[in-house]
């Protein structure tokens, strides 16, 4: 698969599960759905892909 170049065993969580930068990838997303306390939780992790070498992580959570 072209844009699945994890770092297996790597220190930052999100390395072990989105791919580092390779030319032509923009964005991944990953979106988890957990029940806990009686509510739905959707929590977002989406990874932004800016060139080489240059991505940023972010977390959203919401409560439905």
């Amino acid at each position: 698969m072209k844009y699945n170049q994890i770092i297996e065993g790597a220190i930052w969580f999100y390395d072990r599960i989105f791919s580092q930068p390779v030319e032509g990838l923009k964005k991944q997303v990953l979106i988890t759905y957990y029940e806990e306390g009686g509510n739905l939780h959707v929590e977002t992790v989406t990874r932004r892909f800016y060139g080489k070498d240059d991505y940023q992580d972010s977390v959203e959570h919401e409560v439905l």
